[in-house]
């Protein structure tokens, strides 16, 4: 069996907005100069092992525990859509080969963006959309914005369902709780979940196609993510994809 490895932020994810506006937040909060002005220069700095670009900002050990913290309450992933066509592949690709998103982001943050993007949300954890303000609809399905420790009975089922239904797309999520960017760890670690050893990574940094290839992977890079174009080609993915729209098929290809 091969199973299909997905990087999260700037893979299913357009969150690349979000981070750049996080750093330069975190940067005036914490009263450090940021290296860089312009997204373009962004793409060129990011480091995708993200705890260095801190340190780079001149944070100090006690202030990147603190930023850690207040950065999953300051990113509200309502802001950062899917790419185009990503929900409808998530839901062919499982089909076909199960499912696990690895990733460096806190995994409830994932979770809560996934329900309600696959129409499986009914009990949000965080940041609830309140629509339209010229009287449209909301651009993502209904939530109560209640905490798992305040709700009901029933809000507690729905949020089970939900979970159990969201668990039929991805047998594991291996998220950013232990504050560690260390994508061969997390990648070796989800292949044990899965009891598998064979399939493909996909991932938007060279971290994540070094990952890959460490793991006896396939690997397939896209460069409409993090990191430039450039940055990714030199990394050496085994498929290289260059718009959402190819995705799909790329993630087949390389399981054959």
């Amino acid at each position: 069996m091969k199973a299909i490895l997905l990087d999260w932020d700037g893979v299913l994810c357009d969150s690349r907005t979000l981070y750049y506006d996080l750093y330069f937040e975190a940067a005036r909060r914490w009263n450090k100069k940021m290296p860089i002005h312009t997204m373009e220069e962004f793409l060129e700095w990011y480091n995708p092992r993200w705890e260095e670009n801190y340190y780079e900002m001149g944070f100090t050990p006690q202030e990147f525990e603190e930023v850690q913290v207040w950065s999953d309450a300051y990113l509200d992933y309502a802001r950062a859509p899917l790419f185009p066509g990503i929900a409808d592949n998530l839901r062919r690709w499982s089909e076909v080969a199960p499912l696990a998103i690895v990733s460096t982001t806190n995994s409830a943050l994932i979770r809560q963006r996934m329900r309600a993007e696959l129409g499986l949300q009914t009990v949000t954890l965080g940041h609830a959309s309140q629509g339209d303000p010229t009287g449209g609809p909301p651009p993502h399905p209904p939530v109560v914005g209640v905490r798992g420790d305040d709700a009901t009975p029933e809000e507690a089922l729905h949020q089970k369902a939900a979970e159990a239904s969201l668990d039929s797309y991805f047998r594991h999520f291996t998220g950013g709780e232990d504050g560690s960017s260390a994508k061969r760890d997390k990648v070796k670690r989800t292949l044990e979940i899965l009891g598998v050893s064979q399939g493909v990574m996909v991932g938007d940094t060279p971290l994540d196609v070094d990952a890959g290839k460490f793991n006896g992977l396939k690997t397939v890079g896209v460069s409409y993510g993090w990191v430039s174009a450039a940055r990714v080609r030199q990394a050496g993915p085994d498929i290289i994809v260059d718009r959402p729209e190819d995705l799909y098929q790329a993630v087949l290809d390389s399981l054959k």
